[in-house]
């Protein structure tokens, strides 16, 4: 890695203490702009009742923004230290912005279920299955990853929690 970066061991050492770190500050330089946009895209649909278009909207941008990088983040993925790291990135990052594109719902969400508990679960099964797309042995274009996850989270989650649990 420093050969290839052409930097010395000590200067690695600097500024990283495991190697897996350097790919975590891979995800936070890529994750940071997705978020941005993330807030730029649902912008003006925070305010509009239907929770699925925002999420359409995140799911888009989160796709869009990873795919542009899938070779770099599927060798990270095969690699269990980076993996672990990339997932745990993913989750963070999903995690914070979804507590704050949800607020406008959070009522309607914690009529049946904790705010906090909804948005775990979101941001788990989001980078879980980015994760079984990007190590799969099959190769998804773009738009069959944004259909897949949009699927999982809106036709089933978010469809399953408001019919089983906000009705409830």
């Amino acid at each position: 890695l420093c050969e290839n970066a052409k930097i010395s061991r000590a200067t690695f050492y600097n500024n990283f203490n495991y190697v897996y770190e350097v790919f975590e500050a891979y995800l936070v330089d890529l994750l940071k702009p997705m978020k941005d946009e993330i807030f730029k895209a649902t912008s003006q649909d925070a305010s509009h009742p239907e929770i699925e278009l925002v999420f359409w909207q995140f799911l888009h941008v989160i796709v869009k923004s990873i795919y542009a990088d899938k070779d770099s983040l599927a060798a990270i993925f095969q690699r269990e230290e980076e993996a672990k790291a990339a997932l745990y990135r993913f989750e963070v990052t999903i995690r914070e912005t979804l507590t704050d594109l949800l607020t406008p719902f959070k009522e309607k969400i914690e009529s049946a279920v904790p705010y906090e508990v909804y948005i775990a679960g979101l941001s788990g099964l989001i980078p879980s299955a980015l994760y079984g797309l990007f190590t799969s042995e099959k190769h998804y274009t773009m738009s069959q990853i944004e259909r897949y996850l949009y699927h999982m989270v809106v036709e089933v989650y978010v469809d399953y929690a408001e019919s089983h649990l906000l009705s409830a």
